[in-house]
């Protein structure tokens, strides 16, 4: 990152680097999650978003979304799906 100052304002203003200027170096052992795991959690979240492009949105899906709790609400005593009566 860069600074420089606007001849306007005589503010300090930031700029990103070009990214050919980047230095990028890899330390493998400052990771938190093995490389592993981390290619196994990319390849889900990939399919997930494949999955979830190819589900038509309906008028039900619009709907619930609008609502405040989206159709989401359970019986505290028994767990079962239920839904909330504004009235």
């Amino acid at each position: 990152m860069s600074y420089t100052r606007d001849p306007v304002t005589e503010k300090r203003v930031s700029r990103l680097n070009p990214q050919n200027e980047w230095q990028v170096i890899e330390v493998p052992e400052l990771r938190i999650i093995d490389q592993d795991l981390w290619d196994e959690v990319k390849a889900r979240q990939a399919a997930h978003t494949k999955r979830r492009a190819k589900v038509e949105t309906t008028d039900r899906n619009k709907l619930s979304s609008r609502r405040c709790v989206g159709g989401s609400t359970f019986c505290p005593a028994c767990w079962n799906a239920g839904s909330a009566a504004v009235g």
